[in-house]
């Protein structure tokens, strides 16, 4: 794909000469006279780097350079000047420029100049890439077994202390000092409102849900038998296909079921039901999967759980570390299952808690 760039200058003779010497070079280019049609190119095509004249009509370089800044962040600012003037260069650069040429620009060094621009912008790229990889092992394929391990721990300390086995209890508290221990580890690696910004779906396949719930259920099955939980999954023979990150998918189940399973210790049980709908949880139309966990018992989804749920964008940078990982991963489920164009909901009363999520067929 080549590169794009928009000349944006009032001399006519300056704009086509530097069109037709870009184009030679490769670079696929496109001209404006002024800063207002400049704005309106970059409205309806993405460029990756504008040279833009300083001194023009109607919208000057340095109002049309804000424009730009603020609303075409990745779109890097190449100002063009008649005049040597270092104190102008310096406050565009302060205004988010990436670069300063004086006229007469020297073909050779323009091309210099935004190749290698463009190759910061690639390396930039790539970088946000791979921290985006990163974010995203860190909830999914980190946080979140760690997680489950350390429920399983719990169940299994749990069990040990009711039937007196006090080595066995003694040997599963070790092994989850050992897991806090990692836990901590990775929280205090990363900031934890920041991993908001790290849900990634990759490998998006169509997908039989009542399939996935079936199995992702049976999985869970001997956490909730060691914790006297009943789960029956009621579910249609036939659903139509969603296209989702089954892993993804499968790891919001399991940490719905950690999180109420946990709470509901001993003696409840529960539904989950599989169903086609023509509604999503707003009332919006459309066809979607929904799957619900029901549990005829209140206050199994904490105030902490809750809050930490609906935090909106503001709330999550402000997140602290003391978040349960429990609360955290059903929080970032959410934010998975709306990445996915679907819903998700908790409703919590006195005497009955549900835990619902919808996706898009």
């Amino acid at each position: 794909m080549e590169s794009s760039i928009l000349v944006v200058d009032d001399e006519p003779t300056l704009r086509l000469t530097t069109k037709a010497r870009l184009q030679a070079k490769g670079f696929e280019v496109d001209v404006a006279e002024d800063g207002e049609i400049a704005l309106d190119k970059l409205r309806s095509k993405t460029f990756d780097i504008v040279l833009l004249d300083i001194n023009m009509p109607r919208l000057n370089g340095l109002q049309t350079l804000e424009a730009i800044t603020r609303d075409y962040p990745h779109t890097d600012v190449v100002m063009l000047t008649s005049f040597a003037d270092f104190s102008l260069a310096i406050e565009c650069l302060k205004k988010g420029a990436k670069d300063y040429l004086v006229k007469p620009i020297d073909a050779q060094e323009l091309v210099t100049r935004l190749t290698a621009l463009l190759r910061a912008q690639i390396s930039e790229r790539t970088l946000e890439t791979y921290k985006e990889f990163w974010r995203s092992t860190i909830l999914f394929d980190v946080f979140s077994h760690l997680n489950s391990i350390n429920t399983i721990l719990e169940y299994s300390k749990k069990a040990f202390g009711e039937i007196k086995r006090t080595d066995d209890e003694k040997l599963m508290g070790s092994a989850q000092e050992l897991m806090d221990g990692v836990i901590g580890i990775l929280k205090g690696s990363v900031q934890l409102g920041e991993l908001a910004e790290g849900t990634l779906l990759t490998q998006q396949n169509e997908t039989m849900m009542n399939v996935v719930v079936h199995a992702s259920v049976e999985r869970f099955r001997p956490v909730a038998d060691r914790a006297n939980l009943k789960i029956i999954v009621v579910s249609p023979p036939e659903l139509p296909m969603v296209k989702c990150d089954v892993d993804r998918v499968r790891q919001v189940i399991r940490s719905i079921l950690e999180v109420t399973t946990w709470q509901a210790w001993k003696g409840e049980h529960a539904t989950v039901r599989v169903e086609e709908r023509t509604k999503g949880l707003t009332n919006r139309d459309g066809r979607f999967v929904g799957i619900s966990f029901d549990y005829p018992s209140g206050r199994l989804i904490s105030a902490e759980i809750l809050k930490v749920v609906n935090a909106n964008e503001m709330e999550w940078k402000t997140l602290k570390d003391s978040v349960s990982i429990g609360a955290f991963n059903l929080a970032i489920g959410k934010r998975v299952i709306e990445a996915h164009g679907g819903e998700f909901l908790i409703e919590a009363s006195s005497d009955r808690t549900i835990v619902r999520f919808t996706l898009p067929v």
